[in-house]
């Protein structure tokens, strides 16, 4: 159901698929503590509340919240509160109260480094003390074998999707880092050959830049948006061109090429072209920047 609230902060929306499954794994064990203890039918009704549907209640909350960030931050203190009072409920079940605190940890650190870990340790051990003492319940602390499989493996599997997640937000920063320095080299590649001929184009050699000199070079059309830029090049010569750009976007490296080109005057003039692949966030290079010279023996129709 749509109900046109604004988006999630990012943070809110990374949280809300592993909160969301760990939950519902975590009702799963509470089941088996269930089957095993005999315990009460209201355990279980409280347990659906808290987790099955609070995690949708909890990203609901991010959405609607002023501050999205913020909100989400929220939820995680009281993730922290509540399954410490889930680990007083089941008496210290031992594997199952070490899932409950490694997930703890884990987001803790994860999110709020030493001290997101340290505030939210202290409310769950909180949580579970405070909890302890209102029911006055003694320790259990074994569990049958089906509880203690199942706690196993939900540690096992929250630990590697966590590290999962990080090593692909990790990945994705690096490549970015990576996008953002092969611009800056783009630019400054520019920069120096301020004087010369230069052109962004894409695959197909259509037009998404040109520098003012080839207004006057090759004539008005050379302005006109997306038009062929290999346009320009004498017909003989044009596939090795094309061959260029294909070679850059497969190989993500810088070619040179010479070949010759036909002036707005008719004249042809041999071109020599320093072009270099940009690769975007995604390591696939979509644009080329051409830097291309007149190397025609006679200087006096030299470009620039």
């Amino acid at each position: 159901m749509d109900l046109n609230l604004p988006p999630a902060h990012r943070f809110a929306k990374v949280s809300y698929a592993p909160r969301t499954i760990s939950f519902g794994y975590a009702f799963l064990v509470l089941g088996a503590i269930f089957a095993e203890r005999n315990l009460s039918g209201w355990v279980m009704f409280f347990g659906l509340l808290q987790f099955i549907v609070y995690p949708h209640l909890a990203y609901l909350h991010a959405r609607m919240a002023a501050d999205s960030k913020e909100a989400e931050m929220r939820n995680l203190l009281f993730d922290a509160l509540a399954l410490g009072i889930w680990t007083a409920q089941i008496k210290f079940a031992l594997w199952p109260m070490c899932g409950l605190l490694t997930a703890v940890a884990l987001n803790s650190v994860a999110t709020g480094g030493m001290n997101g870990l340290m505030v939210r340790m202290g409310l769950f051990i909180g949580g579970a003390i405070g909890w302890s003492l209102l029911l006055g319940s003694p320790v259990h602390a074994d569990t049958g074998p089906v509880v203690t499989g199942l706690s196993m493996l939900g540690i096992v599997g929250y630990t590697s999707w966590i590290g999962l997640i990080l090593r692909t937000q990790n990945r994705r920063l690096i490549d970015v880092r990576e996008a953002l320095r092969k611009s800056q080299e783009q630019f400054q590649f520019i920069a120096e050959h301020a004087g010369d001929l230069v052109a962004a184009v894409d695959i197909s050699g259509k037009v998404r830049y040109i520098s003012p000199g080839h207004a006057t070079y090759f004539g008005k059309e050379a302005a006109v948006p997306d038009a062929d830029w290999t346009g320009f090049v004498v017909e003989p010569d044009r596939a090795p061109v094309r061959r260029a750009l294909q070679r850059m976007a497969e190989e993500r490296v810088g070619v040179r090429v010479l070949f010759r080109v036909r002036r707005s005057d008719g004249d042809v003039r041999d071109i020599d072209c320093q072009a270099n692949p940009i690769v975007d966030r995604d390591l696939r290079a979509r644009t080329f920047i051409l830097v291309c010279r007149d190397v025609t023996v006679n200087p006096s129709s030299q470009a620039g």
